[in-house]
């Protein structure tokens, strides 16, 4: 299945590279960063001649407090260790060094997102404070939520790339403002057009089809990473927001709202699997090798066989992560309407049911590289975590049962696994390790329980992130009162009452 939609897809890529050079040309009206190089003194103090590349300090210069976060401190931390955080491609390869080689430069705003990420994480690690972290951050969000994402005059992909980071040093902060980061994207940029259906008519009320926005494959990967990041944000607290931005005419939003006087969650979910199977079909046609365009001829043809499997595990990545979209509408709108029979849930069980088959198939892949390896066993943790997410949906007044403990057990094998493979003191994966979290409420072994737990405290200690601590003490609440109840809590409202709303 996955290999037909493959070769489908491969008829459509756009040629590579002509979009990178269309924003390394386009002026920037002032909001370019200016390349800054420092030469090193002709004479040292003692007068004699010094080689080009050799860096004399004056043994009567004040030297700077090793712990202060310069910015050239805050870059060599960024390219040494941010650049494998959430990435086990290898660092010179991968989407975090191309932003800083090739577009950071190009926008003040994007190189400070990247600084107050990278000023963040040093800080948690070191235990400074926070001032300099915030402050990059506080500047470049003031400059790009000003921003009309398709208006403006600059390249959609740096403003994209700079959300990203944005929304990034928000969720390790235990921040909220990504909501909001994310709402303004959607809205300006208009990305809910590839989330609307092709057909014209539905059958209950007519859609016209349009144009989807003119993006690159690298601003289709933001993208899918963004949509990521907006379904975490509501997992357990608040409700998705991409799929309402569909590029509608007011008018036409207000007629159809008066017409069909419904839940915008019944709406959602009557053709969820529409507008996911189009929002797969565009994310995929249009964000194909990515890396190997970036990079171009320097790119090593080793990595080709691997970036192929890569595209079709990209297809059921997907897949996972708006099928837990899904989930949440389901959630919020059980939480709105009861015991409504507007909508059968088996709807939402079978698909679950045919997304572990496609996982089930494709972990049988014998992978040869770790990358996929381990983007295989994510997926595999998604689909487990998904199972136990709809369960505790639709069965809130019992304790578990044999299915959830059974996919709560597979994803502790995964994270075992995954331990492995990524790199030392990093998760890997923007979509680790909250199916961990999921698994540790849901599990009924004491033992598992605990694990989970030093597993979270680990993570803490090696510097995840602020909310990993909040993750930690919501699941040891959670496990707390299940036992005293002996039935499933409504984590959310756990959250809001002991640690406030926070992002997993």
């Amino acid at each position: 299945m996955l290999g037909e939609f493959y070769d489908r897809i491969t008829e459509e890529e756009d040629k590579r590279g002509e979009w990178m050079d269309d924003i390394l040309k386009k002026p920037l009206n002032g909001n370019s960063a200016t390349v800054t190089t420092l030469n090193s003194p002709k004479c040292n103090p003692y007068g004699e001649q010094e080689s080009s590349n050799t860096l004399v300090i004056n043994k009567s210069d004040k030297l700077e407090d090793p712990v202060i976060q310069n910015e050239f401190r805050l870059v060599c931390h960024y390219c040494r260790v941010m650049c494998k955080f959430y990435s086990v491609k290898e660092p010179q390869w991968n989407f975090y060094s191309i932003v800083s080689n090739v577009f950071a430069y190009r926008y003040i705003p994007l190189k400070e997102s990247i600084l107050a990420w990278s000023s963040l994480h040093l800080s948690i690690v070191e235990g400074t404070p926070l001032t300099t972290a915030k402050n990059y951050f506080q500047s470049a969000i003031s400059s790009v939520i000003k921003e009309n994402f398709l208006k403006s005059s600059i390249p959609i992909e740096l403003l994209l790339a700079s959300a990203f980071f944005l929304c990034h040093f928000d969720i390790m902060c235990g921040e909220t403002n990504t909501i909001w980061i994310l709402r303004h994207v959607w809205s300006t940029g208009r990305i809910g057009l590839i989330f609307e259906p092709k057909e014209k008519n539905d059958g209950e009320h007519t859609r016209i089809d349009r144009k989807l926005p003119v993006l690159s494959a690298f601003a289709y990967q933001i993208i899918t990473w963004l949509v990521y990041l907006d379904i975490r944000s509501a997992l357990f607290v608040g409700n998705i927001s991409f799929p309402d931005y569909i590029a509608l005419e007011d008018k036409r939003r207000e007629d159809f709202t008066a017409k069909y006087e419904r839940s915008s969650d019944l709406e959602y979910l009557t053709i969820a699997d529409k507008y996911e199977s189009k929002a797969v079909y565009n994310i995929f046609a249009h964000s194909r090798q990515v890396l190997s365009s970036m990079y171009g001829p320097s790119y090593p043809k080793d990595f080709q066989s691997t970036d192929d499997l890569q595209d079709q595990i990209l297809v059921l990545m997907v897949k996972n992560m708006l099928m837990f979209g899904t989930l949440i509408r389901l959630r919020c709108w059980f939480e709105s309407c009861g015991n409504s029979t507007e909508f059968d849930p088996q709807s939402v069980q079978e698909r679950i049911d045919a997304l572990y088959i496609e996982t089930q198939k494709l972990s049988s892949i014998k992978a040869n590289d770790s990358v996929s390896l381990f983007h295989i066993l994510i997926i595999k943790a998604l689909v487990h975590a998904s199972i136990i997410y709809f369960d505790r949906i639709c069965n809130p007044n019992i304790r578990t049962n044999e299915k959830c403990q059974l996919a709560a057990y597979e994803i502790l094998k995964v994270a075992l696994k995954l331990r492995e493979i990524r790199s030392s003191k990093t998760p890997g994966s923007t979509q680790w390790p909250f199916p961990l979290f999921i698994a540790g409420v849901e599990t009924d072994d004491v033992v598992h329980q605990n694990w989970i737990l030093e597993e979270l405290e680990r993570c803490e200690e090696e510097g995840w992130g602020l909310h990993i601590g909040k993750t930690k003490i919501l699941l040891k609440e959670c496990i707390k009162r299940q036992g005293k109840l002996n039935q499933r809590v409504d984590i959310g409202a756990v959250m809001e009452e002991l640690t406030g709303y926070f992002i997993l």
